[in-house]
């Protein structure tokens, strides 16, 4: 009969209690003779079969019972616990309504814009004229005329710095301001 070493090391707590039949038995002995980690473990199987417990007492053996009926309610109770109960979602329900109230309810609510200051003028709002409802009476002028400087400026077909800034690429851009920064400009 030939066995393994580890089926050999699963029955060496039969082999320590003489459990064995002779033919396992003899594989064992043989075993042992060589293989010196199974011989050590057949050591401390035998030393700990030949040691002494002490009894706990009568006490322990009355109460042993009690103990274990409690601690199997204890892992009964654990394990209910996590189990899923429909009762367990009766607190969400109320919060599930608000939210699906809250969904369907206010986005369908007619915002109104806040009232202005009539006080308040904002700077950056502007109104367009009406040039169909003034008259000429309206429209000062100035005696003399004008110069050429303003009637340069006024007049829409002359040649504006506007148009030229416009076509300007960002390098271009800041290449000028770099120049003008350099330069100690004083006035408009």
């Amino acid at each position: 009969m030939t066995l393994s070493h580890d089926e050999i090391r699963g029955l060496l707590p039969e082999y320590a209690g003489v459990l064995l039949t002779d033919d396992q038995k003899q594989c064992i002995e043989a075993h042992l003779e060589q293989c010196r980690e199974c011989a050590e473990m057949l050591v401390l199987l035998k030393d700990l079969r030949d040691c002494e417990v002490a009894d706990p007492g009568d006490i322990f053996w009355k109460t042993l019972p009690q103990k274990i009926r409690a601690l199997s309610r204890d892992e009964h109770a654990r394990r209910s616990a996590w189990r899923f109960s429909p009762a367990r979602l009766l607190p969400l329900v109320p919060a599930l309504l608000l939210i699906i109230l809250a969904f369907f309810v206010f986005p369908f609510q007619v915002r109104q814009a806040p009232q202005r200051d009539p006080l308040f003028r904002d700077p950056l709002e502007y109104s367009l004229l009406e040039l169909d409802d003034i008259t000429e009476k309206q429209i000062r002028t100035r005696e003399g005329g004008l110069t050429a400087e303003e009637a340069a400026l006024l007049d829409a077909t002359a040649p504006s710095y506007h148009s030229e800034f416009v076509t300007l690429s960002s390098d271009e851009l800041s290449a000028l301001f770099r120049t003008l920064q350099s330069k100690d400009h004083k006035g408009g």
